[in-house]
């Protein structure tokens, strides 16, 4: 069996286990190496980066992972191959209080539709089952002061 071959049934079988785990959750294949490339498509350039930063440092990366309870995905899951452990991750540049909703540069009634499509998400999120980590504005500044520089 090739190393490719490999890892594709490795792939597999952690999705198997993680669906048996959270039954409620469906995940597709992982970002593999090449997803790292160019921008990938419906991801923004600070997901894209942080999903690169984590891969690099050998976390498995799940895009978009479909959860039945929920309308709205997060943005990932993720493996860590450290602890054997996943959680749903969400990254939102809204501060916990989502108060920098930056009016100035969107209509008023855009703000408010995105801001309680962020809320209903991570109510979603909470009440799903899985573990979870939500990153607001104030998580991701660290991130980006300690880790990935560019990140936004």
């Amino acid at each position: 069996m090739s190393e490719k071959e490999q890892d594709i049934e490795n792939y597999l079988q952690l999705i198997n286990e993680f669906e048996v785990i959270y039954p409620q959750m469906h995940l597709s294949p992982p970002l593999n190496e090449s997803d790292f490339t160019t921008l990938t498509p419906g991801m923004n350039s600070y997901e894209f980066k942080f999903a690169s930063f984590l891969f690099s440092n050998g976390f498995t990366i799940f895009r978009e992972p479909t959860i039945l309870s929920c309308v709205h995905v997060p943005d990932f899951f993720i493996y860590s191959p450290y602890d054997s452990s996943g959680k749903l991750v969400e990254l939102t540049m809204y501060n916990r209080e989502f108060t920098n909703c930056n009016v100035n540069k969107r209509p008023r009634n855009d703000v408010k539709r995105t801001l309680e499509r962020k809320k209903a998400q991570i109510k979603e999120i909470h009440e799903c089952g899985i573990p979870y980590l939500i990153l607001y504005r104030e998580e991701l500044e660290s991130i980006r002061k300690q880790y990935i520089p560019n990140l936004f």
